[in-house]
């Protein structure tokens, strides 16, 4: 009988073995983010979407890898929010103003109206700047 238990033991280990195969393999396959930016080959965002992924695959162990889109070779920078936020890429490097219509905040056509309860909280306007049409 102990004979039997072993084998049934065995074979439901195996089984499981073979059933988690598949995970364990994907666990350890490399993931590739996709990066987009439209900044030249030389520039700026360049130089530090490089350092993001030499930075993302050191401190990942190489589990992940960023490949860097430049010049807006997968969108500009209004399609790329679009495409991040759809998941066709993963990152984007964009100007503050192309988050203006997603972010409140940052949309300097509201920012006025925003502002004015920092002047009656601080006694001026935002910033120390004295404007008398506000």
């Amino acid at each position: 009988m102990n004979g039997l238990k072993a084998t049934r033991r065995a074979t439901l280990l195996g089984g499981f073995g073979m059933l988690a195969a598949p995970a364990i393999a994907q666990g350890q396959q490399v993931r590739t983010l996709r990066l987009n930016h439209t900044d030249t080959d030389i520039g700026a965002r360049q130089e530090a979407a490089l350092l993001f992924a030499r930075r993302m695959q050191e401190l990942t162990d190489g589990r992940f890898r960023v490949q860097v889109f430049h010049s807006g070779q997968l969108a500009n920078d209004a399609r790329s929010l679009e495409q991040v936020a759809v998941g066709s890429v993963d990152l984007a490097i964009t100007g503050v103003v192309t988050y203006a219509t997603h972010t409140r905040p940052l949309n300097l056509c509201t920012w006025r109206r925003e502002s004015r309860p920092m002047e009656r909280r601080h006694g001026g306007a935002a910033g120390g700047v004295k404007s008398s049409h506000w």
